[in-house]
């Protein structure tokens, strides 16, 4: 039977398994802490992965996060890295409730996706101040990481003096039940993914509704499911066909969305069965045939006079030189300002500052169009692209420098009728990211293009 009593060499045994212990009390501590790299996500969290959805790239996700660090709602996807860094480092914004998360889609559907930092210098950065743990190992209290690890020696020690007393021991059992938790890069993407899988899917039944929504969808998720690009494709068409006197949304359809060859058809058949002029020359714009040319000619000189005869030639010929490489260029002439008037415009999501744009624009035919008898809508497209640098230095001495980019759109309808054929509207632009960032990079950059042009019934 083993003696239970203290001897000198029990002591000394004892002090030197508890050396740890002590040391890790007396709150000695290592070299600061490597930025994680890419870390896989496990799978119960790839049930509803779309991060492969937004093109097939990387996609960086600014989210709002709990007062334990964990998502919960998005704020920002972007595949630009500038702009998902622009809410930290902008002054107006208030990033101590934002993070942002790095998602690689996965190459396989075996695969995983990895999650990484959006910036490793400013995430170490942000890990020194405090305000992300996304650039820790373990994101838990400083506290219960000591105590955990002091937990672990203790158990080490008290199974090294069972194994020299002979007394039976539970710490190699408690100890085998232990399990690290997960990264904070990996449990940031285990909630993040979900999330996106959300947005994904009330974005994909909105534009199940047709309309604007269908093309906004297919612009944000260029990747998805070819399954759900046909359903929202379809659901389109269908709403153009269905409702009454929707030439122009029938068009619209045609010319904006992408179309199977089938899909295309029946559009084109649709227009085809009004049995007007409009209807088979907008069919022959569209990727129609000569047979629509013949059908538009044939209905024309059946009317009364020539003035239909002389539609029909300009709109064939118009087509035609429209199909040329610049065409729209060399027929339509349009002007605005150099400088559009800015006025402030209601803060983002993200709080950051907007601006709206407004000028007028003027469209007329040049000579070259050789209209002189057709009433004309055409679509055109104004865009504005406005960027801001920023240039951070962080408390390591080490500088992060960002560009952010933003911009927007309309399309505007301009009427050309005989004999001026020109107009001029006021057009103002939905609201864009107001000037700013550490360095002065101009006002935006505007775009003004021919669209479409299409015979007005």
């Amino acid at each position: 039977m083993t003696d239970p009593r203290p001897t000198p060499f029990r002591h000394a045994l004892t002090g030197l398994l508890l050396a740890p212990v002590l040391a890790a009390l007396t709150g000695c501590s290592g070299p600061a802490p490597t930025p994680p790299a890419a870390a896989s996500v496990p799978a119960p969290a790839r049930s509803a992965d779309v991060t492969g959805f937004f093109g097939g790239g990387d996609i960086f996700v600014v989210y709002d996060r709990d007062s334990g660090g964990l998502p919960t709602a998005i704020r920002r996807v972007t595949t630009d890295p500038g702009t998902a860094l622009e809410p930290f480092l902008a002054e107006q914004v208030n990033a101590h409730t934002l993070d942002c998360l790095r998602l690689t889609p996965a190459p396989s559907a075996a695969a995983a996706p990895l999650a990484g930092l959006c910036d490793a210098r400013l995430w170490h950065s942000r890990a020194t101040e405090g305000t992300s743990t996304l650039a820790l190992s373990d994101a838990r209290d400083p506290l219960i990481r000591l105590t955990d690890t002091t937990l672990s020696q203790m158990q080490q020690a008290v199974s090294g003096l069972g194994s020299l007393t002979g007394s039976p021991s539970a710490a190699p059992a408690e100890a085998a039940t232990v399990r690290p938790p997960a990264p904070p890069l990996v449990e940031a993407a285990r909630r993040v993914i979900p999330l996106l899988a959300l947005g994904y899917s009330a974005d994909r039944t909105a534009a199940l509704g047709g309309g604007d929504s269908a093309a906004a969808f297919l612009h944000t998720y260029p990747s998805a499911p070819e399954p759900d690009r046909l359903a929202v494709t379809d659901a389109a068409l269908r709403q153009a066909l269905n409702r009454p006197g929707a030439t122009g949304e029938l068009r619209r359809v045609l010319r904006v969305l992408p179309l199977t060859p089938d899909q295309k058809t029946q559009g084109l058949n649709a227009l085809r069965q009004l049995q007007s002029l409009d209807g088979w020359l907008s069919a022959l714009r569209l990727g129609g045939s000569a047979t629509d040319l013949r059908q538009a000619r044939a209905l024309a000189a059946r009317s009364p006079g020539r003035h239909d005869t002389r539609v029909v030639e300009e709109s064939a010929a118009l087509d035609q030189a429209l199909r040329a490489p610049d065409g729209a260029a060399a027929l339509f002439s349009l002007s605005a300002p150099a400088h559009w008037n800015s006025q402030p415009g209601p803060p983002d999501s993200l709080s950051l500052k907007t601006a709206v744009l407004s000028a007028p624009v003027t469209l007329s035919a040049r000579p070259t169009a050789r209209l002189h008898s057709g009433t004309y809508d055409v679509t055109v497209r104004i865009s504005a692209v406005s960027s801001r640098s920023y240039s951070h230095r962080t408390p390591q001495g080490e500088t992060v420098q960002a560009t952010a980019r933003s911009s927007t759109e309309t399309d505007v309808v301009f009427t050309l009728s005989p004999p001026a054929y020109r107009q001029t509207l006021t057009v103002v632009l939905p609201e864009i990211a107001a000037p700013g960032g550490s360095a002065d990079t101009g006002g935006p950059e505007i775009t003004l293009s021919v669209r479409s042009v299409d015979l007005k019934p």
